[in-house]
């Protein structure tokens, strides 16, 4: 294949290494290549514990902010009641009424 971009060599060599690699340390033996590809894995330089401090304070802004993960769940469950009803009385507004014969 020629048309391969850089991103792909690497992941495949980095594939290659981890499959050669005979250390006991699980954090440099990542062989999810499937993951590498769907970006799901998260950016690791190497240096901090934290990969992203945006995202990380962004997220722990919202803990606060919400004040607990208790809270959070609650309006994601009432958001989520609230869409399926709203699309519920939708269909049957649409549907099942029969606006000609009113």
């Amino acid at each position: 294949v020629l048309n391969e971009s850089r991103t792909q060599q690497q992941q495949r060599q980095n594939f290659r290494l981890n499959e050669n690699s005979t250390s006991d340390d699980s954090s440099n033996n990542i062989g999810y290549v499937l993951l590498q590809k769907l970006h799901l894995l998260p950016k690791n330089e190497g240096w901090a514990a934290v990969s992203d401090l945006d995202v990380f304070f962004t997220s722990l802004y919202n803990y606060y902010y919400h004040r607990g993960i208790g809270s959070i769940l609650g309006q994601g469950i009432v958001e989520l009641v609230s869409l399926f009803f709203t699309l519920w009385l939708s269909l049957v507004l649409f549907a099942y009424i029969d606006w000609r014969g009113l």
